[in-house]
């Protein structure tokens, strides 16, 4: 399937492209992101396949290179740009991973809480002053915080180190931001083909059926057909969601926890799977569980898992 997609890509055969990835995916995102019959609180997102199987034949096709991994950086390389080329006038915001060092001026900082990842600090006069480095722990709320280079208002003076200055530099002349026609022209239809494809889905509003762009596939007889899906209403407290669950699909309070868990941070989540009559069934006694508690009704529909893995 690669040297076929490198081989119509390079052709600029862009509607043979599209068709290539639009099968691809069908296929292979209803087997990644397959329901959990059992356990729906128990989600488990195979981030190794995802980048494997879904992520490395985009970046194959952007870069015309089946070794190109996951990422885009060959075909930074291959446009003969730097990775870290200057991003004049723009604030770094990089977001700190757990344990990463950060990087404070003790004499140009406004205050000990602005920052600067290594990548900027190595790149600014700040690394001549007093500074202070520490491994920043993760906040209970899961917030980390981020670079502070190039915000002007979080500095005395020397807001931003060599590739976030909106100052000229020494070796500006040498750097290229220009794109080869050819490569953007791929970068343009590409990008299209998979926002034409994750718009049509998301918006999609016929959850036992898809748009036509996507590839009817046999599908896997082992896997439920049919999804309860409660979504985020932006009203219900924690505490009713997780008494409404606990009374209505009959799991424990830890398991009530973990999908109202699963509804606030990705805005949704299966709480039931199998026949379209056992969903339906499911449905109703959720809503009913729902009225118990707070005399108000989330949107939980029915759907084909096929549709809600994408």
């Amino acid at each position: 399937m690669l040297d076929k997609l490198i081989s119509v890509a390079r052709e600029r055969d862009w509607r043979e492209t599209e068709r290539l990835l639009y099968e691809h995916w069908s296929q292979q995102c209803p087997l990644i992101f397959a329901p959990n019959a059992i356990a729906p609180w128990d989600v488990k997102v195979d981030e190794a396949k995802i980048n494997d199987v879904l992520l490395h034949p985009v970046a194959t096709a952007y870069c015309l290179d089946e070794s190109a991994g996951a990422d885009l950086k060959p075909l930074v390389v291959s446009c003969g740009l730097k990775e870290d080329g200057s991003r004049a006038g723009n604030i770094c915001g990089r977001v700190f991973k757990c344990g990463e060092a950060t990087y404070s001026c003790k004499e140009c900082a406004s205050d000990p809480t602005c920052v600067l990842c290594y990548q900027c600090f190595q790149r600014s006069v700040h690394k001549f002053h007093k500074y202070r480095m520490e491994c920043i722990e993760m906040a209970a709320s899961g917030g980390s915080g981020y670079c502070d280079c190039g915000d002007v208002e979080a500095w005395k003076q020397h807001p931003a180190c060599e590739i976030h200055t909106s100052q000229t530099q020494p070796d500006d002349q040498q750097k290229s931001n220009e794109i080869p026609e050819d490569v953007s022209e791929r970068v343009r239809a590409l990008t299209r083909t998979i926002l034409r494809y994750s718009t049509k889905l998301v918006c999609w509003p016929h959850g036992n059926d898809l748009p036509e762009i996507v590839s009817r596939v046999d599908l896997d007889p082992s896997l439920p057909p049919y999804q309860t899906i409660l979504y985020n209403d932006e009203t219900h407290t924690y505490d009713s969601v997780i008494r409404a669950l606990n009374l209505s699909i009959h799991c424990n309070e830890q398991q009530a926890m973990l999908l109202a868990t699963i509804v606030d941070r990705e805005g949704r989540s299966s709480v039931r799977a199998g026949s379209n009559e056992f969903c339906a069934r499911a449905k109703e006694e959720i809503q009913v569980g729902f009225l118990m508690v707070c005399q108000l009704v989330m949107l939980y529909p029915v759907v084909w898992y096929s549709a809600y893995a994408h």
